[in-house]
Formats: structure tokens, sequence, C-alpha cells
């Protein structure tokens, strides 16, 4: 259906829109295995690879994750709203925008950023570009077109992985060690003060031991709040299984200084948990969770992961 508008250069159909809203990206490499001979029949070689290299993020979100999580940006955005500026700096097809709020979408001016060619074509084709109203960058975040202290709301699923970004705007290069680190502190950098921080980030954001990335956020941002989601939250429509946290954070006025007390969230402690051999193993696990267990959505056990035996899950 893309390859056909392409040719043809007309506007989908609201049926058609319907269709391309349901590509889900190829983190499920089963189901891309299943498809492989198919899609090398479809596509140019350089668009192949493209899809390839995105396997290892796209793993798109669950509607009703993204609606809780717009529930609680409506708690925060109360009362009466000028313009606002949203930014979602990992959109795939744009799921995050498509399931805005009512109440908002009158007053929003909406950027997108997408890496992967063909799903920034699609998003294309659901939410149509439309000068000051509806922007779409086709990709790297560190690439966008994006400004410090621009956006009143920065939502998204980012991608999650130890491998670091190169971005020459950014000296400190312990923000840009591993992606997920990236995305949460440029996102931090480019919302207005006040402004809100909405995303789904790998665990390890919280709960690695070392403690620069939280500092360094805890300095710039406030955080309202954390969910942790159980492994198997992307399982049915992206194939994976992680343990995620979805944070809340509200952009300060101005920096903490140097000698200032941080909240309890930027350190972690030792935790004592099972595996399934009823043997116990310490884990690292953010004080968030360890003083507020019920924002775990789930029974914290150790299983044997695909990098090490006893591995924290939920």
């Amino acid at each position: 259906l893309l390859q056909s508008l392409k040719e043809s250069g007309s506007l989908p159909t609201e049926t058609e829109q319907a269709l391309l809203a349901q590509y889900t990206g190829w983190g499920n490499t089963a189901v891309y295995k299943e498809a492989a001979a198919e899609l090398e029949s479809l596509l140019a070689e350089k668009e192949l690879n493209a899809l390839k290299a995105s396997m290892l993020n796209a793993h798109y979100t669950s509607l009703d994750i993204i609606q809780a999580i717009w529930a609680g940006v409506e708690q925060v955005f109360a009362g009466s709203m000028d313009t606002l500026h949203f930014l979602d700096p990992s959109a795939g097809i744009g799921h995050f925008r498509s399931l805005e709020p009512e109440g908002f979408r009158d007053k929003s001016r909406w950027q997108e950023v997408e890496l992967e060619p063909l799903t920034a074509e699609i998003l294309a084709h659901l939410h149509p570009q439309k000068e000051g109203h509806s922007q779409i960058f086709a990709g790297g975040f560190e690439q966008a077109p994006v400004q410090s202290d621009q956006f009143d709301l920065v939502i998204s699923n980012i991608p999650f992985g130890n491998y670091p970004v190169v971005d020459h705007k950014i000296k400190d290069m312990r923000l840009k060690g591993s992606i997920h680190d990236y995305f949460l502190c440029k996102a931090v950098e480019v919302t207005a003060p006040g402004g809100l921080i909405a995303l789904i980030t790998s665990r390890y954001t919280l709960d690695k031991k070392d403690s620069y990335i939280r500092r360094w956020v805890a300095r710039r941002a406030e955080l309202l709040g954390a969910v942790r989601l159980p492994q198997n939250t992307f399982q049915k429509n992206a194939g994976t299984q992680v343990v995620t946290d979805v944070l809340f954070l509200r952009k300060r006025d101005l920096p903490l200084s140097a000698e200032a007390t941080l909240p309890d969230w930027v350190e972690t402690e030792k935790v004592l948990l099972e595996n399934q051999d009823g043997e116990s193993h310490s884990v690292q696990v953010n004080r968030i969770f360890t003083l507020h267990p019920d924002r775990a959505l789930g029974q914290a056990i150790l299983i044997r992961g695909m990098y090490a035996p006893n591995e924290y899950s939920l």
C-alpha cells in the first residue's frame, strides 16, 4: 500500500490509513523471518537494510499503555492552556499523537521524529504535515531541528540499549553513552521550564549502579512519578520481553546547585530476591521501588535472562 501511494502520489483514504496504522515494525524477529522473502522482493536494498537496522528498537507501544500515560499527563496539565508544543522523539507511526486527548488537539503543535525511513513515510501518511501545526523529521533525534527549552511536553517510548549516540552538540560524553540515557537527557534539555517529560525507558535508567545520569536529570527536573511495567507488557504487539519504567518529570525553572540535596530516586540499593530454584541473590534496584514497592506492577523475581543467570524481572 505504501508503494502504491508513492507511485500514485495520492493521499490515503480513511480505509487505507486504518490499514497503515496496523504496522508494528519488525522488532519481533520471529515475524520478520516469516516475511523476509516477501520483503526482499518488495524493498530496495537500502530500504531493507534500514529496516533490519531498526529491529533492535522497533517495539511499538500498546495502545492501553499510551492511553494511561496520557491520563497521567492530563492530570498535570490542569486549567486553561494556550498553544502547546509537543514532541515525540521516537514516534514510530505516531500512536502517541493519534491517541492525544481531545482537550489538547486544538491547542497542540506537534513535531514527530522517526529514524527508520519506511516507518517515517507511513507516519507522514497518517499525520500529514501542516506548516505551523505538524512537522515530521525523518532521521535520528540527534539530527532533529530541536532547541533547548522548546517543548511543553516530550512524550515517547524511547529506544533502549547499551550503545552510544553521536551528537556533537552534547559535549558531556556520559550523557550519550547509552541510547536511552541520551534520549532522556536530550528530552529534558529541549523541554521548556515547567514543561513535562513522559517517557517509557529501560529499567536500567533507574536501576544501574552508576547514578551520574540520574543526578544530572534530578538537578534539572523533578520526578513526579514512576511506574514499573512487567516484562510481558510489550509481548503481544512487539514480541519482546523487557522490564520498563514509565517516568513523569517536570522541568525545573532553574537547575539545582551542586550543593543541593537530591531526592532518593537518584540512588539504588541491593535487594535480595529469589530465583526459580529458590536461591537468593542480590540485585541493584532503585530506591523509589524499595520505598514504594506498589509502583512496580508485579512481583519481583530473578530469571535466567539473555545476559545473566539471575536477572531482575517482574
